[in-house]
């Protein structure tokens, strides 16, 4: 128990939980940071930000290419790219990165809010208003200066750097766009002004080149676009933007043959100005759920990539004789948080999933390209008549699916906050039910689903209490419950064998159905308001929770309590899971924490605290991934399973939450504190107690099964393996063929010394010199074999040493020749020591236990009739008794426990 303890403590000082190891995060796209475009050779590459880390897709199919490494603990405030390295700005480090390998790292005075590249040059606005220039070939700071400061007046606006830009063929210049409306162009080499251009009389949003030598056009606060020559300083043309379209915030030039400017808006429209007739082309309207904070037309290409913080990354094409564009592709996942996560299928290759943006989503675990979201245009034309009045159906409130009739029909059955219907949802097309499942109960909402193991029923729960059964083919009603509950159903679920559907509610009565007819067959009170239910289907096993954030575990077979886990979450649960062979239970709390209890024993395995609170959690089937959703992430978090890869102590229950880091995406850089936590544990690593010295413990040999499982029963096995027939007389050789090896040579050319040959006298009296048998020489040859010798010699780790090393035929020839005979049990008795010490020892059990064997069924019957043997023998027996006694005793609880679980009575 001590030395588990110190394990505890240790892993809470490393803040490693025992389950959960940081993988990777899905579904993260893009963020409100802007994306950067570069070309290399035949391909375009595109960086965008996700947060901590940063990834370059490809423009061709926008195919995830590669996932920078973590910058730090703040998030990308700006990217820049080249041909060989990625630049990006956290916080106040610049970092570069080659191929994902940080290769520069420099910290300036504040944070950067953009960057340019200009040649061998980095140069960087800084928050307030200073620039930075950054060498990128000696990785050093070049210049920090400030620009010049607005007069202070009450009036004044703030005086803060909101954009750069460098035009085209201006060496050494830049020209930086402020919140006050000014704007200046500065000459980087020598930190000057050179021009300051007259205030917009509103604050610069941003900025963009033309194809045009000298042409800028400036995005401003109050919604103009202003195209002016930075040459002359005189305005060519204006744009004003309309209230509905919000703020201009991201520009964009077109290169190609069409003279157009592109204005992404707050709105999340993207406008396209035709520049020779000076009006309007088209509106791309809600190109984005969320302000359009990038847009870049591809040069030399109609091709239009926009982002936004929605989460989302599209190429818009504008190949119609008209001017409008359209989407060619798109990458993009939830724009609001998940709220619940389920895997999906028996390989565990996607996710379902459904978030605080409407929506439903399919999110591979390998390919981020095969990442889809299920359509709702079906509904969508019918939304006004079913009372819906957003574009999409609302927030997805439970969910259910199966695998058994995907290719037939409908298997997923959702329903939705505040909707009276439940929708039926097609795996296979990617696409909704245009017939939902209506309540017979109408304007009553429905608040939970639940689907049969076959694929052929659903059945939901109202907030009057009633259930409701429907065929998925045929949309049908095919039941309604006799009874009902007094409150609103808050969890509906199918016992394995498709017999009975239960549900939980507000009443605090967990209650079972036939499912054929609906009929109310037994009625179980809890006594606190229920909140949600899982079952897992293969052990009938059923989680319910409750208002007093404890977590019940019911039989439904026996329909009893079986397991109570409580004193842990101080806040409402929000999802449970099971692992998929039933024996662990996964629970998720508003507390940021989620606690892992074992069933078998009632014991916690791990509680982990999160940054954020988890609002679900799914086991892969395999149970080697866990995923998780969080609050305020646009991420699916995925964990790999400890458990399925090493050894997990769980004797000593968890005390205190551990808190972890989310997982980031692939190539995290090691934390260096984590790093200086597992030094200082490999340093007080000689300080644990060993457990090769406590006594309660079992230890093995480690060899493997075949070396001394056949040992009891050789005999067996060599009568089995005697031959049939005598052995025969080998076939003559052919005459051509050698048969005979001269005496003096082998066949390897090596002297074999067999006596006198041939030869000259010198060769005679050399042979005279040395021993008359090169076969037989005695000189040096002991009548003790090399066991008993080290038997004698007490030297017990050399034995156990030989004996790992000997064969099950070289054990056995080796224990049948032991000099043991009726009058003389010398060996016999100094060989019963040495297995009184090792029982004693709890050492090479199994090994020793098969060595026993054999000295028994060799020479039982002889040591047995021998008097100072048989008290050695008494010593050997109550000592081997002692040793099967608590083995004995630890396998009857475990039988015990498995009968127990798989109901063997």
């Amino acid at each position: 128990a001590e030395y588990m303890g110190d394990l505890q403590y240790l892993c809470c000082r490393m803040r490693s939980s025992r389950l959960l190891h940081p993988y990777r995060e899905l579904g993260v796209v893009s963020s409100d940071t802007p994306i950067k475009i570069n070309q290399s050779g035949q391909e375009t590459f595109i960086a965008t930000s996700i947060g901590t880390n940063y990834h370059l897709y490809s423009l061709s199919k926008l195919h995830l290419q590669f996932v920078g490494p973590r910058v730090g603990e703040d998030r990308i405030t700006c990217l820049e790219v080249n041909s060989e390295y990625v630049f990006a700005a956290s916080g106040s480090v610049v970092r570069g990165f080659k191929r994902g390998k940080v290769v520069m790292e420099i910290e300036v005075r504040k944070s950067v809010i953009e960057m340019v590249l200009v040649g061998d040059v980095l140069i960087c606005a800084l928050r307030g208003h200073s620039i930075c220039t950054i060498s990128i070939s000696s990785s050093r700071i070049i210049s920090t200066f400030l620009l010049p400061p607005q007069p202070a007046t009450e009036s004044a606006p703030p005086h803060t750097i909101t954009c750069l830009e460098h035009p085209p063929t201006y060496l050494n210049k830049v020209i930086v766009g402020m919140s006050s409306g000014v704007a200046y162009l500065i000459n980087i080499k020598t930190e000057q002004v050179i021009f300051t251009f007259p205030s917009f009389d509103s604050s610069i949003t941003c900025m963009a080149s033309s194809p045009a030598i000298d042409v800028m056009a400036f995005a401003l606060n109050d919604g103009r676009v202003v195209i002016r020559d930075i040459k002359t300083n005189q305005t060519l043309i204006t744009f004003s933007n309309s209230k509905s379209h919000g703020v201009p915030i991201s520009l964009s030039f077109r290169s190609d043959e069409e003279s157009a400017l592109a204005v992404g808006c707050s709105t999340g429209d993207v406008l396209i100005w035709n520049l020779s007739t000076r009006r309007l082309s088209t509106v791309v309207s809600e190109a984005h759920t969320h302000a359009v904070t990038s847009c870049r037309f591809v040069p030399a290409q109609p091709l239009l990539l926009t982002s936004s913080n929605d989460n989302s990354l599209k190429v818009w094409i504008f190949d119609q004789s008209d001017g409008t564009g359209r989407l060619l592709r798109s990458r993009d996942g939830h724009s609001g948080a998940p709220n619940r996560i389920m895997f999906y299928g028996n390989e565990g290759l996607q996710l379902l999933s459904t978030g605080s943006d409407h929506t439903m989503r399919v999110t591979s675990a390998i390919k981020d390209s095969r990442n889809c979201e299920l359509s709702q245009n079906r509904v969508k034309k019918n939304l006004r008549e079913f009372g819906v009045k957003s574009n999409n159906l609302s927030q997805t409130v439970d969910f259910a699916a199966a695998t058994r009739r995907e290719r037939d029909w409908n298997n997923i059955v959702s329903c939705h906050k505040g909707d009276d219907r439940a929708f039926l949802w097609s795996y296979k097309n990617k696409t909704v039910s245009e017939k939902p499942l209506e309540n017979p109960h109408s304007k009553v909402p429905v608040t939970s689903v639940a689907i049969s193991p076959c694929g052929n029923f659903a059945v939901v729960g109202t907030q009057n209490g009633y259930l409701h059964k429907f065929n998925i083919q045929s949309t049908i009603v095919r039941g309604t419950s006799s009874v009902s509950h007094t409150k609103a159903v808050t969890g509906t679920s199918i016992e394995g064998w498709g017999k009975y559907a239960i549900s939980c509610s507000l009443d605090g009565f967990v209650r079972f159905w036939s499912l054929k007819t609906l009929e109310a067959v037994e009625a179980v009170e809890v006594g606190v308001p229920l909140t949600l239910m899982r079952i897992h289907q293969q052990s009938g096993l059923l989680a319910i929770a409750g208002d007093d954030f404890t977590v019940r575990v019911y039989d439904t077979e026996s329909r009893t309590l079986v397991r109570l886990f409580g004193d842990r979450h101080e806040d409402s649960i929000l999802d449970m899971t099971f692992s998929p062979d039933g024996r662990l239970l996964a629970v998720c709390s508003a507390d940021r924490t989620m606690t892992v209890w074992r069933l078998p024993t009632a014991t916690l395995v791990d509680w982990i605290e999160f940054e954020t609170a988890p609002t679900s959690v799914s086991f892969s089937p395999n149970s080697d991934l866990i995923a998780t959703s969080h609050v305020n992430s646009l991420a699916i978090s995925l964990w790999i399973n400890r458990m399925m890869y090493t050894t997990v102590f769980m004797d000593t229950p968890p005390t205190v939450p551990v808190r972890i880091r989310m997982p980031g995406q692939l190539g995290d850089v090691k934390d260096e504190e984590e790093e200086e936590d597992i030094q200082d544990v490999m340093e007080e690593e000689s300080e644990l107690p060993s457990p090769d010295g406590d006594d309660e413990l079992l230890r093995l040999a480690g060899l493997p099964r075949s070396q001394w499982h056949v040992l009891p029963q050789y005999d067996i096995v060599k009568e089995r393996n005697k031959p049939i027939q005598p052995p025969t007389k080998p076939e003559a050789a052919p005459f051509f063929l050698q048969t005979e090896i001269p005496a003096s040579k082998s066949a390897s050319g090596v002297d074999f010394f067999l006596g006198a040959s041939v030869g000259s006298a010198e060769k005679n009296d050399e042979t005279d010199k040395k021993p008359k048998s090169r076969i037989l020489n005695l000189s040096n040859t002991s009548t003790k074999s090399r066991l008993v010798q080290l038997l004698e010699a007490e030297n017990d780790s050399d034995v156990i040493e030989l004996l790992k090393s000997m064969s099950p035929a070289s054990i056995d020839l080796e224990f049948s020749t032991l000099p043991i005979t009726v009058s003389d049990t010398t060996v016999a008795r100094t060989l019963i020591e040495f297995f009184i010490r090792q029982i004693q020892q709890k050492s090479n059990f199994e090994l020793i236990q098969a060595v026993l064997a054999v000295f028994l069924r060799l020479y039982g019957s002889v040591v047995v009739k021998d008097y100072q043997t048989k008290s050695l023998l008494r010593t050997l027996s109550e000592e081997q008794k002692k040793g099967w006694d608590g083995l004995q005793r630890l396998l009857d609880s475990n039988l015990c426990l498995i009968q127990f679980f798989s109901k063997v009575q």
